[in-house]
């Protein structure tokens, strides 16, 4: 009893920190859930890039980490030598990742690489893929806002988001520090041995299994850390990553 009222409090208390932050949706997008961990993060990359080493996948706003099924296409250079799971080499999954079922870039593929619409992007990606869905994970990016970062950021783009509030049926899968183009801070370059041992010492404990910080505090505390490292992509920002939708997973 005293351990369920306990984790009871601790929930409180982390929902009150988390409501001291404004959100605003940035836009929505599908991700890849098929290709192979350890295919794609082999130990060697792990230990030069990610700031803690024990993480089921890499998840991040950053399209680049956690490739858009858009990008197949336009950008075939991130899926080159990545393979999948083996249970999506059986033959009944030959039709669901024929070359006819990557994605192209619509026309109206909205700026900084992420839907406006949510309706429309479901729209599109049922109409491409129909009821043969590739494993995905369909998201919503939300910048979260400190209110002691002054006024507000506001996005514009040829419509509004829609929908503008959170769902409550979206799943929180973490936070990330990215800049306004949404490239991430966390891992966007790699380490030397020192530095990866001291980084991953005093941050890896911050972050869950999806390399993303569990709350948003200490992102915004590694904001500092990532525009000193990559000063070219500064400001960055905190956001959150919400799961809407998985398919075959």
């Amino acid at each position: 009893m005293w351990a369920a009222c306990h984790a009871a409090h601790i929930i409180t208390i982390l929902k009150k920190v988390t409501d001291m932050y404004k959100k605003e949706i940035v836009g929505f997008d599908v991700r890849e859930m098929w290709l192979d961990v350890t295919s794609q993060w082999t130990p060697d990359k792990k230990g030069r890039i990610l700031l803690r080493l024990d993480v089921s996948k890499p998840l991040s706003v950053d399209r680049h980490v956690w490739f858009s099924v858009f990008s197949e296409l336009s950008q075939p250079n991130l899926w080159y030598g990545l393979d999948k799971y083996l249970k999506y080499y059986d033959k009944d999954w030959d039709s669901t990742f024929s070359n006819i079922k990557m994605l192209s870039v619509p026309n109206n593929y909205r700026p900084r690489g992420v839907w406006r619409n949510l309706d429309e992007l479901q729209h599109y990606v049922q109409m491409a893929w129909k009821n043969a869905w590739k494993p995905s994970c369909m998201v919503a990016i939300i910048e979260v806002i400190s209110d002691d970062t002054g006024e507000d950021e506001k996005y514009e783009g040829p419509e509004p988001i829609s929908p503008n509030t959170i769902d409550n049926m979206w799943i929180l899968l973490g936070y990330d520090v990215a800049d306004y183009e949404l490239i991430t801070g966390l891992f966007n370059g790699e380490m030397d041995a020192n530095e990866a041992i001291i980084m991953q010492h005093e941050w890896g404990n911050y972050l869950n299994g999806n390399h993303l910080f569990i709350e948003p505090q200490k992102a915004f505390e590694y904001i500092t850390v990532a525009n000193s490292k990559y000063p070219s992509h500064k400001p960055y920002y905190v956001y959150a990553l919400y799961e809407i939708q998985k398919n075959n997973v």
